[in-house]
C-alpha cells in the first residue's frame, strides 16, 4: 500500500467536512445543494481513512510524483506523563493530548492537484482491540472562510450514525464542538477546536464491543489536548 492509497483519502476527507469550496467550481445554489455531500463524504473519510492513517504509517519513502511528503518525527513514542498516559506532543502543530498507548507523531504535506499545499500535524495510537486515538491539526487555505463548527455533528445522522451529547462550549478559550457518533460498528467521541488558521480534531473511535472501554477513555483524552502554540506555522 502507498502513502498515496491512505494519505490522500484522510487530506481530502478533513478538506471536504473543512472547505468544500475547493472541491467544485460551482457556486451560488449549485453549490449550496452539493455542499452538504461533500461535507458528508468528508466526514466519513476523515473518520476513517484519516485516523487509518496514523495507525499505519511507520517509515516514510521517498516522494515521487503527486505523492505526499511525509516526515515522521516520532513512531511508537512512549512519553510518560505523570497521569500514567503518554504525553502525545505534535512536534511540530504546537499541541498536544495524553494517550495511554505508544504513539506515532507525523507531519504530512500533500501535493496532489486535489489538496496542493495542504499540511496536517497529527498523533495517534491503535490498541489491539481496536480502539483508535487520533489528535490532527489542519490549516485552513488562503483566502476561504472558516467553517461553522456548530455544523460538524449535522453531517453524521444522514448517513445512519447517531449523534448524542453535543457540546459547542468553548474549549480552552477557543471555538469547539464535542459530539458523540455511533453506528452499526462502532462509535467515536469527537472534539474539533478552532484556532487561528486552523483546527485541530481530537477522535477516539472504537468497535461496538470495546464501548464501555472507550467510554472510560473518553473525558480524559478529549479534555487533554493543550494548545501550545495556538498558530504554529506551516
Amino acid at each position: 500500500m502507498s502513502y498515496v492509497d491512505v494519505l490522500i483519502p484522510g487530506l481530502a476527507g478533513a478538506a471536504l467536512i473543512f472547505f468544500p469550496q475547493w472541491f467544485t467550481k460551482t457556486r451560488g445554489e449549485e453549490f449550496q445543494k452539493k455542499r452538504k455531500t461533500f461535507r458528508l463524504l468528508g466526514a466519513i473519510l476523515l473518520f476513517i481513512a484519516l485516523v487509518y492513517l496514523v495507525i499505519r504509517v511507520a517509515q516514510p519513502s521517498p516522494a515521487a510524483g503527486a505523492e505526499p511528503v511525509v516526515e515522521m518525527h516520532r513512531t511508537q513514542a512512549t512519553t510518560a506523563d505523570p497521569s500514567g498516559w503518554n504525553l502525545a506532543a505534535s512536534t511540530q502543530g504546537g499541541f498536544s493530548v495524553l494517550i495511554p498507548l505508544p504513539f506515532n507523531d507525523f507531519t504530512v504535506k500533500a501535493r496532489d492537484p486535489i489538496a496542493d499545499g495542504t499540511v496536517v500535524h497529527a498523533v495517534g495510537a491503535k490498541s489491539s482491540e481496536g480502539i483508535k486515538f487520533s489528535a490532527t491539526k489542519m490549516f485552513d487555505p488562503e483566502g476561504k472562510t472558516p467553517p461553522d463548527l456548530a455544523s460538524f455533528p449535522q453531517n453524521f445522522p444522514k448517513s445512519g450514525y447517531t449523534v448524542s451529547d453535543v457540546d459547542t462550549s468553548p474549549f480552552s478559550g477557543f471555538p469547539s464542538v464535542s459530539f458523540t457518533v455511533k453506528g452499526a460498528s462502532g462509535g467515536a467521541y469527537v472534539r474539533y477546536v478552532k484556532v487561528p488558521g486552523s483546527i485541530i480534531a481530537l477522535t477516539l473511535e472504537y468497535p461496538s464491543d470495546q464501548e464501555a472501554v472507550a467510554s472510560g477513555y473518553r473525558e480524559k483524552f478529549l479534555s487533554s489536548l493543550q494548545i501550545t502554540d495556538p498558530g504554529a506555522s506551516r
